[in-house]
């Protein structure tokens, strides 16, 4: 899936970790809540995907699997 590999990649980039689609970015203290505001940039910049800040949580960020559930449903394209 393009957006997993794309957002895997970014992660690696930034963090200079290995990270998976399960990797705990939260709990494991990979990301912040800056980091959040990154990704959710990101995803809206590079991917032209709709990220509603309004609606974005730790829960919904905390790993890539849940960050494509989150932004399924807000696009109809994925």
């Amino acid at each position: 899936m393009l957006i997993k590999s794309r957002l895997e990649k970014f992660l690696r980039k930034k963090t200079k970790k290995k990270i998976t689609s399960e990797t705990n970015l939260i709990t494991e203290n990979i990301i912040d809540s800056f980091g959040i505001i990154e990704i959710a940039s990101f995803i809206e910049e590079n991917l032209k995907l709709k990220c509603p800040l309004n609606k974005i949580s730790t829960s919904n960020f905390n790993n890539i699997s849940l960050i494509i559930k989150f932004l399924k449903k807000y696009n109809r394209s994925i």
